[in-house]
């Protein structure tokens, strides 16, 4: 696995394997049935569209209802690192901890409800990283806008701190990606700046996120086995935890 741009500038864009898609394709249909069933929808339904059909405080309770559902799929958390577990390995080794809850992102076309310029470390850990899986092809707008590493210290200690328009940091200052589809993704360490743009697209956008570490490196305020939960483990560390009474 090649992921020598997101050790150098912070982040990087891939594709799912095919035999992999089809794992994340079956993720995507149980959104679907059940947003179907919610709504009582009969005729064919697009999750592009569902804008359409809400107002926000109804939209509010359906996206709950809706993560609250996904996070009981059987083995998510077990499908998703198994999805994902070539780059994974490649970047943390054997031992690694996965997000507990799985993050499921709905941005209506000019939803001002978004975060704001941000980084996840702190309070998280730096050594964490993000994955970010779109639902749907996200173009333009609907992506997000990132700050190359050699950046960091700029925005932190310049742009920042003078209080200046959030919009016009990233757009002078920020990379950004144009077009993620369906079937690819981004990866992108916890302790690089990244911005959310409103949509203005006629889409909605649907994406998955959540993170991984290895086990054994320093944690944020976001505690082992408060919000991480062991799910591989290197030879040795399953020989030392193993009928150890």
């Amino acid at each position: 696995m090649n992921n020598n741009q997101l050790y150098k500038k912070g982040f990087i864009k891939k594709k799912i394997e095919n035999n992999n898609l089809k794992k994340i394709n079956l993720i995507r249909k149980k959104i679907e049935l059940y947003s179907k069933k919610k709504l009582k929808i009969k005729k064919n339904f697009s999750l592009s569209k569902i804008h359409n059909l809400f107002n926000q405080n109804d939209f509010n309770n359906f996206r709950l209802d809706l993560i609250k559902m996904m996070n009981n799929i059987p083995n998510l958390n077990k499908t998703l690192f198994n999805i994902f577990k070539k780059d994974l390995l490649d970047i943390f080794g054997s031992d690694i901890s996965g997000q507990k809850n799985i993050n499921l992102a709905i941005q209506r076309p000019n939803d001002l409800d978004r975060p704001q310029l941000h980084r996840d470390s702190p309070p998280g850990s730096r050594y964490e990283i993000v994955l970010w899986v779109p639902l749907v092809d996200c173009i333009n707008s609907m992506n997000m806008i990132f700050f190359p590493i050699e950046n960091i210290k700029f925005v932190k200690n310049n742009l920042l701190k003078k209080n200046l328009n959030q919009i016009k940091i990233a757009e002078n200052y920020g990379h950004k990606i144009k077009n993620v589809k369906y079937g690819e993704y981004l990866i992108f360490l916890s302790k690089v700046y990244h911005y959310i743009p409103i949509n203005l697209e006629k889409n909605t956008r649907w994406s998955l996120n959540f993170r991984y570490k290895n086990t054994f490196t320093p944690y944020g305020k976001k505690g082992y086995l408060d919000y991480f939960e062991p799910i591989n483990y290197s030879k040795i560390t399953d020989a030392a935890i193993k009928n150890d009474e």
